[in-house]
């Protein structure tokens, strides 16, 4: 962890970052499954599952370059949507 922390001061930034994902339909890629923008991986999804608010949903970390949202992607065949943070709009309160 350590090394880690000296990598990120010396370079002065991280170059993937966590992110929101969207995924259009119902099916869900593999966890580990690789980000593409066309033909370049560019993240890696590491957890999913089904919002009955969002649908299906998950988390990744994306090159900086492709971690706005709205950014189009995809994963095993799936379009995904890079989403913004947390996924808490329009969940009810109580």
């Amino acid at each position: 962890a350590e090394e880690v922390v000296e990598r990120l001061r010396s370079r002065g930034r991280v170059n993937h970052l966590l992110v929101g994902l969207c995924f259009e339909g119902d099916s869900l890629p593999a966890e580990g499954s690789e980000l593409m923008a066309g033909s370049k991986q560019v993240g890696e999804v590491t957890s999913t599952a089904h919002s009955p608010y969002h649908g299906a949903i998950g988390l990744g970390f994306a090159r900086r370059d492709q971690s706005e949202p709205g950014t189009a992607l995809s994963a095993d065949g799936i379009a995904v949507r890079v989403a913004d943070l947390p996924f808490f709009a329009g969940l009810p309160r109580g």
